[in-house]
C-alpha cells in the first residue's frame, strides 16, 4: 500500500514537471507567434505593393529553409524591384528545395512606405509561416501542458481524499 501511494505521488511530481516544462516552452512560443502575426497584419495594412522580378536563386544560410527530404540546402530568390525610380534588391528570408520561384518570375513585393529598400515577397509562406508555426506549436504545448497539469491534480486528489482541501 505504501509503495502504491509513493508511486502515485511520484507520478504526480513527474506529471507536474512535464506540464511545467511544456508550459515554459509553450507560453513564450505562443506569445512570440501571436506578436509576429499581429505585426505582420499591421504591416500588411500599410504596405505598398509593386512588381518585382526574380533575378537569381542563391543559397541563403540565414534564411528559414523548407527542404525536400533528399535534397541538400534550399535556394532563396533574389528579387529586384523599383520604387520611385530607385532600384532595390533583396534576398528572400525563405529558401526552399526545390525552389518556389525561377529566374525571371514576376513576384509581388511588399514594402513599408518609409522603407522602400526593405522589401519582401508577398505570399502565404513568406508572410505567415513563422507566426503560424510559433503560435501553433506554442498553443499545442500550452494545451497539452494544461491537460497534464489538470489530470495530475485530479489524480492526486482522487487518490488522496485527505488532500481535498490541500493547495495544488
Amino acid at each position: 500500500m505504501a509503495n502504491q501511494s509513493y508511486a502515485k505521488i511520484s507520478s504526480f511530481g513527474s506529471g507536474r514537471f512535464m506540464a511545467i516544462a511544456l508550459l515554459l516552452f509553450g507560453v513564450p512560443a505562443l506569445s512570440v507567434g501571436l506578436t509576429l502575426g499581429f505585426n505582420m497584419s499591421q504591416f500588411l495594412t500599410v504596405a505598398k505593393r509593386t512588381e518585382g522580378k526574380v533575378v537569381a536563386l542563391k543559397h541563403n544560410n540565414q534564411s528559414g529553409t523548407l527542404r525536400h527530404r533528399r535534397s541538400g540546402s534550399g535556394l532563396a530568390p533574389e528579387v529586384e524591384y523599383q520604387v520611385n525610380g530607385t532600384r532595390h534588391r533583396f534576398l528572400s528570408h525563405l529558401s526552399t528545395s526545390p525552389p518556389r520561384y525561377g529566374v525571371g518570375d514576376a513576384v509581388t513585393v511588399l514594402y513599408a512606405p518609409d522603407q522602400p529598400e526593405a522589401g519582401q515577397i508577398e505570399g502565404f509562406l513568406e508572410n505567415w509561416l513563422i507566426p503560424l508555426l510559433a503560435s501553433g506549436l506554442g498553443g499545442i504545448f500550452v494545451l497539452i501542458g494544461m491537460a497534464i497539469l489538470i489530470r495530475s491534480m485530479r489524480t492526486r486528489r482522487e487518490d488522496h481524499p485527505s488532500l481535498e482541501n490541500a493547495p495544488a
